[in-house]
């Protein structure tokens, strides 16, 4: 039953981006572009910097990877950066993931749809620093401006679509209020989300 809920809101989402899209024609986020004066190491999401930020989060992925520490006693040990997405690792998975790592190639997928998503509705999208660490993103859906915590790239890729993912539903909840700059009005899911902190995980062998 949820899955079919959460089909039927995609839908109307959709269906209301359409409607957004023929009536807001001539509307434009370039002057965000303008008015948002980028800070050190910031950079507005486009189709021009998706590779730049895929590099990023693939930087990202590597140092994800679990590394082997041997002990100068005998045997060693496993570390990897977990998040609260991440499941326990076995030894196998663990060994599986250092020998065939991830490519995420749906996620990269799925990030460049929503760029172009994001650019039919005329949304500016920012890489930013945020003073407040635990916000992950903010909507700003009076000036249709998306700010992304960028200190979540260092999750990796799989975290960044889930995250991307979550303000789309945000979005979906301000095309819900009868345009993408109006107030959001709750479709109904659960979507609180926070920043997503790493930490280190220790299997001994």
């Amino acid at each position: 039953m949820k899955n079919k809920n959460i089909i039927f809101y995609l839908f109307i989402f959709l269906f209301l981006i359409i409607l957004d899209t023929f009536f807001n024609k001539n509307s434009s986020a370039e002057h965000l572009f303008i008015s948002y004066r980028l800070k050190k190491n910031e950079f507005f999401l486009s189709k021009n910097t998706y590779d730049y930020l895929i590099n990023k989060l693939e930087n990202a992925d590597n140092n994800l990877i679990p590394k082997y520490e041997p002990n100068p006693q005998g045997g060693g040990s496993y570390k990897y950066k977990k998040t609260n997405f991440s499941p326990e690792l076995s030894i196998s998975e663990i060994r599986e993931w250092i020998n065939n790592p991830p490519k995420f190639n749906n996620e990269k997928n799925f990030i460049l749809e929503q760029i172009n998503l994001l650019d039919n509705l005329d949304i500016a999208v920012a890489l930013v620093n945020f003073e407040n660490n635990k916000i992950a993103a903010e909507w700003v859906y009076k000036k249709k401006f998306l700010k992304i915590n960028i200190q979540t790239i260092k999750n990796g890729t799989k975290v960044f679509a889930k995250i991307l993912n979550h303000e789309i539903i945000h979005i979906a909840q301000s095309c819900n209020g009868g345009k993408v700059s109006s107030e959001p009005i709750l479709l109904g899911l659960e979507i609180n989300l926070s920043i997503i902190d790493l930490s280190i995980t220790s299997i001994t062998l």
